[in-house]
């Protein structure tokens, strides 16, 4: 993943940090689209990048921790 700054992603002229990230709440990674904005929140370079989370339904407990890790309800 290019975020991480992790061979062979570390050069920012060629893999720049993104302007956006859009999602899916059910994206196939780890445990879910919640686990990444996590995972992007964690890091320096996440801490204030756009994310929008696309979701056909959620169970409350994961919306909760989604509204925790900075997503905004629309």
């Amino acid at each position: 993943m290019s975020l991480a700054s992790a061979p062979p992603y570390e050069d920012r002229e060629k893999h720049p940090i993104p302007d956006i990230i859009v999602a899916d709440s059910a994206v196939n990674y780890r445990d879910s689209g919640v686990e990444f904005l996590e995972w992007v929140r964690s890091l320096e370079c996440g801490k204030e990048l756009p994310f929008v989370m696309l979701s056909g339904g959620m169970a409350e407990k994961t919306r909760e921790r989604a509204v925790r890790a900075g997503v905004r309800p629309g």
